[in-house]
């Protein structure tokens, strides 16, 4: 009975689960909310960040700064356009214009992630979008080296919108960081390819990839996959595949409802920053585990020879049921404590 009573596996069934409560509690009440517990043990395996630009390395509220082309005859048809369209260009372009009354009417409108949005005004189909995108459509070339969108027709590009954005709060900070811990940091980005070089080496990131579309960004997920643990941090819709194909899926509160239905960790606050917090609150979880774990396999090891007798032929020591009930029920208190002892520790 007493061999029964102590080998009880309650602080067995208790590690994990107490583990990821107090890890997940503790990570609600620090501006982050963790949707899968696996971000938190996977973590430490990061091999590889893989960034997106807009909105995450920078603020994500692009300025025009040039607009050229034929905009009296179609700057009405461009911000009508532009009403339907949720991207942070677009959001830059309703800043810059403002409200307008009197606009033509958009029909059959039509996002594409990763190029734009088309519509039909007046019977003539128009497109908003990335200069790759015009080229596609239209097989007209729009040499630009900072971030750019086109309204365009069937024929040819009417006009170019010019665009500046600043880096995200503490996006130095954080590849400095990443990178101080081994971590191989990459730029993924729908941007001229240009921009994304630039901002790469600002930062000092590793490697850089623009003018990319939704199914390239998986692919290069998955590539780095085969290497190692990636971790994708996005918050556009463009990267809702992308978020979902890595190991780890980050996206922040500002991000659209897609990419953080995506994301296995979302940031509440701090912007890229509190990737800092995650993963120290990583850290505290694993060392956390690992203490109950070794608790309860180390409290069996001990208790149940003891239980069975093996020093009363020496010493005439046994345990009685009672005894025995009262140590397994320690057995668990002391998987507890260690759990609680998590929200002690700060998170730097």
């Amino acid at each position: 009975i007493n061999v029964l009573v102590i080998a009880c596996p309650c602080a067995l069934g208790l590690a994990t689960p107490l583990a990821v409560v107090a890890a997940t509690g503790k990570a609600a009440r620090n501006g982050m909310l963790v949707r899968n517990a696996s971000a938190l043990e996977l973590a430490h395996k990061v091999d590889h960040i893989l960034w997106d630009k807009t909105g995450t390395l920078t603020k994500g509220k692009p300025t025009v700064v040039e607009i050229s082309g034929d905009v009296a005859n179609f700057k009405n048809i461009l911000i009508a356009l532009n009403q339907g369209g949720s991207h942070p260009l677009n959001e830059g372009m309703k800043q810059h214009f403002g409200f307008q009354g009197g606009l033509p009417k958009v029909r059959r409108l039509k996002a594409l992630p990763g190029k734009g949005i088309q519509g039909k005004i007046d019977g003539n189909v128009y497109y908003l979008g990335s200069p790759s995108w015009c080229e596609e459509i239209i097989g007209q070339t729009v040499a630009t080296e900072k971030t750019t969108a086109v309204l365009f027709d069937q024929t040819k590009a009417l006009i170019t919108i010019l665009f500046d954005d600043v880096l995200a709060t503490g996006a130095t900070d954080i590849i400095q960081h990443t990178s101080a811990l081994g971590i191989y940091n990459v730029l993924l980005s729908g941007d001229k390819i240009p921009v994304v070089e630039a901002l790469g080496k600002t930062l000092g990131l590793q490697e850089s990839f623009g003018e990319m579309m939704p199914i390239e960004k998986v692919e290069k997920v998955q590539a780095f996959r085969n290497k190692g643990t990636v971790l994708m941090i996005g918050d556009g819709i463009n990267d809702t595949a992308a978020l979902s194909a890595a190991d780890v899926g980050l996206s922040f509160a500002a991000a659209t409802a897609a990419a953080q239905q995506s994301a296995d960790v979302v940031l509440m606050r701090d912007g890229v920053l509190g990737l800092k917090r995650y993963f120290t609150l990583a850290a505290q979880f694993r060392q956390t585990l690992r203490g109950n774990l070794i608790w309860a396999f180390g409290y069996n090891v001990i208790a149940i020879p003891l239980a069975a007798g093996l020093l009363y032929p020496t010493f005439g020591i046994k345990l009685t049921p009672m005894i025995a009930s009262i140590a397994m029920s320690i057995s668990s208190i002391g998987v507890v404590i260690n759990s609680l002892r998590m929200h002690i520790k700060p998170l730097k």
